[in-house]
């Protein structure tokens, strides 16, 4: 459905990226979502779309659970969102302080994608420069490129018309924030559930989030697949119209050049995941990235060069 809708555009070095950036989002910035993934075949998926297509379609017959807030989990999309929202909340007392209300639906989805779990939101950023960032980063472990090296992306989502006609959808009015708890809890959990995608604020910004400059979208009915949930509620004609997705594709020859690149501007895995883990990542990945076979580094580098850059010590 994406490949339908999304204008595409090829990315074949830094300046190529920046240019796109000047002419598309630069002066928009505000309407536009970001999100990197490695293949540019890959559709736009939650992480609990991927899960349901492992797990498969188990039967789910009444009773039928019901969500802290009193919603029922009728479907086998609602049904696998709560197992993993009941097993999470059961445990994480035991170890995190501060914890949401139980019926606070939205805050614990948030929490859960924080510490690894699926759900219906899509982990988005508002900078596309750190959506380029978690396109490239795993290419540092790869071979040279070849012919059949898959292109990474940047997906870009004009999120203003999906706000709008999502809240319409919904039966408020346009561009209603649904992160309050009792709309989000009324909204996204109906029964029916409604197919549209909207925007999603948590309060609480954990450090992470903040860093990455993150937020989500929500999909309305965790039984369809997130695109399904958007041409739900919009037709297709009218998001190729409105220029709702734009698709950066970038060539794999030009990762390590860009991927230096963030790094000077402090966009690597150190400043994005602001935990020992997260520099972790960074002091191995700065060593490959300069290990990488790239005429833009002097070869001739040693480690008391790269001590002083502060990577080492």
């Amino acid at each position: 459905m994406f490949d339908e809708v999304a204008a595409e555009q090829i990315i074949e070095s830094w300046s190529a990226f920046e240019s796109a950036y000047e002419k598309y989002f630069r002066r928009k910035r505000g309407r536009w979502y970001f999100r990197g993934q490695h293949d540019s075949s890959w559709p736009i998926e939650t992480t609990l779309d991927r899960l349901l297509k492992r797990v498969g379609r188990p039967a789910n017959a009444p009773p039928c659970p019901r969500y802290p807030c009193g919603r029922e989990a009728n479907t086998v999309g609602a049904r696998v969102e709560l197992i993993l929202l009941r097993a999470f909340q059961a445990r994480a007392s035991k170890f995190l302080p501060n914890l949401p209300q139980p019926d606070d639906t939205l805050e614990w989805l948030a929490l859960m994608r924080h510490w690894g779990l699926p759900c219906r939101l899509l982990d988005v950023t508002t900078s596309p420069h750190v959506a380029l960032y978690f396109a490239l980063a795993e290419f540092l472990h790869a071979d040279k490129p070849t012919p059949e090296t898959p292109s990474p992306v940047v997906w870009a989502i004009n999120h203003i018309p999906l706000r709008g006609i999502g809240a319409e959808r919904v039966g408020t009015q346009a561009h209603t924030d649904l992160s309050e708890r009792s709309l989000f809890n009324t909204k996204f959990l109906a029964d029916p559930a409604e197919a549209f995608v909207a925007p999603v604020h948590p309060r609480s910004h954990n450090e992470r989030l903040a860093a990455q400059q993150g937020t989500f979208l929500c999909v309305g009915n965790v039984d369809l697949p997130f695109g399904d949930n958007v041409s739900g509620c919009v037709p297709v004609e009218d998001l190729r119209g409105q220029g709702v997705f734009l698709k950066l594709v970038i060539n794999p020859l030009a990762v390590i050049e860009i991927l230096g690149r963030l790094s000077v501007m402090n966009i690597h895995s150190a400043a994005l995941f602001p935990d020992l883990q997260g520099y972790a990542r960074f002091i191995e990945q700065s060593l490959l990235l300069f290990g990488k076979d790239d005429q833009q580094y002097e070869r001739h580098l040693d480690f008391e060069s790269l001590e002083r850059l502060g990577w080492l010590g």
